[in-house]
């Protein structure tokens, strides 16, 4: 892939997965929210996913073999994953062995037609 990059039929299967594994990522109102929340918080323009099918289009087999030079030209791509010094310095607060879960009271139960209802 750093030599060569992705082939004409490699680029089109990629673009075609990104297209169809959007419109399955929107199956529901739910998730169409999300992701529109996720596209303003990106700072993406309010047409983007109306757009980004052509945007995807628009990449060309060049454009990917550049790419794949500037990732996996110099030798392996290191990818590190984990929180930032300054979150690592702090312990996770994880309750402890010692200390039981607080004890959750069952619901009231409601007034039933065989037991009335007292007056206040």
């Amino acid at each position: 892939m750093a030599e060569e990059g992705p082939t004409q039929k490699e680029l089109d299967e990629a673009k075609s997965y990104l297209k169809g594994s959007q419109m399955l990522a929107l199956d529901t109102s739910s998730k169409l929210a999300q992701a529109m929340l996720q596209y303003q918080t990106d700072k993406l323009p309010i047409d983007y996913i109306e757009k980004r099918n052509a945007i995807v289009d628009a990449v060309t087999l060049d454009d990917a073999r550049k790419v794949s030079q500037r990732l996996w030209g110099q030798g392996l791509l290191t990818v590190v994953v984990g929180r930032t010094p300054q979150a690592a310095a702090q312990p996770a607060s994880a309750p402890s062995a010692a200390t039981p879960p607080p004890a959750v009271s069952p619901p009231a139960a409601a007034p039933s037609a065989a037991t009335p209802a007292t007056p206040n």
